[in-house]
């Protein structure tokens, strides 16, 4: 594979894990170690599922999000956050959403993608939460491009994207 198609390749994995640091973390080392130019890091977009299935802290998840952008950025990839859950999250708890953007845009993130996990919710309310989020990015030209992540559990992604 050539140095063009290389280009083109996006790694997939996840923020590191809790108590570790970016630096240690196995997987975001095999992300750097994959050849790719970007990753494309899932990280929890729901103080719920931060809470609940990490079993963890907000703050917690934060610095994960953050340790992981700027270990991989660091190590010369375009990084992209995929917030899982985010709309979900997003309707239960509007201040950390803006906390997860604003650590997403501090780190330096090149792409926020915002997920609609569950795939049930409708086109008004995708619409209306990527719209405030759009509203609220920086107006630089450094500002990471927004994308949505629509899964398809209720046949809605069509009409989310």
């Amino acid at each position: 594979m050539g140095p063009q198609e290389l280009m083109k390749i996006v790694a997939f994995g996840s923020t590191r894990r809790k108590d570790t640091k970016a630096k240690d973390d196995p997987q975001l080392q095999c992300l750097v170690a994959s050849g790719a130019k970007n990753a494309c890091i899932v990280a929890k977009g729901s103080l719920k599922h931060v809470t609940k299935i990490l079993s963890t802290t907000a703050e917690e998840n934060l610095e994960m999000i953050r340790d992981s952008v700027e270990f991989l950025k660091s190590s010369g990839l375009n990084v992209f956050v995929d917030l899982e859950h985010f709309y979900d999250g997003y309707l239960d708890d509007q201040n950390y959403s803006s906390q997860l953007i604003s650590t997403c845009v501090d780190s330096g993130v090149s792409h926020i993608v915002l997920c609609d996990t569950n795939g049930g919710s409708l086109p008004k309310t995708i619409s209306a939460i990527t719209s405030s989020v759009a509203s609220a990015l920086p107006s630089l030209s450094t500002s990471p491009i927004l994308g949505v992540h629509c899964h398809n559990d209720m046949g809605l992604s069509v009409a989310n994207r």
